[in-house]
């Protein structure tokens, strides 16, 4: 996404501005203020897992929950599927999730979502034209 996000605000900023908030950095920012027990978040974990308790909990078979985290970090999914990774689909620890969990995450990312854009649309906006160039 990163590239289409600079192409699309070199091209059409100050007209049209996007932002891209990493939800990876969101799942850091709720494990620093002790939202979630866990920092191993990428598919199918506590967040995710979480947030499908509190959603849809119908769509939830934690007797089925197994954590696994595999011993290679996030960049590697540019070099493979994430079943190279792990065998199962799961990245994090789906065992730690609860519907109570889900509510605060929920409620805690959209603020630092809002967050987030706000200073990225506030960084933006201050820029002056350089050369040819508003970006």
């Amino acid at each position: 996404m990163t590239p289409v996000v600079r192409q699309l605000n070199a091209t059409l900023n100050p007209d049209m501005m996007v932002a891209l908030v990493d939800v990876g950095e969101l799942s850091a920012m709720l494990y620093e203020e002790g939202i979630i027990e866990t920092n191993t978040e990428l598919h199918a974990g506590e967040v995710e897992t979480s947030k499908m308790l509190y959603l849809a909990p119908e769509t939830v078979q934690m007797d089925k929950a197994v954590d696994f985290v595999p011993e290679v970090k996030r960049p590697f999914l540019n070099y493979g599927s994430i079943f190279r990774a792990t065998p199962i689909g799961v990245w994090g620890e789906p065992t730690k999730a609860s519907a109570e969990k889900g509510k605060l995450i929920m409620e805690r990312s959209i603020d630092l979502v809002i967050e987030k854009m706000n200073e990225i649309f506030d960084y933006m906006s201050k820029k002056e034209r350089f050369g040819y160039s508003d970006f």
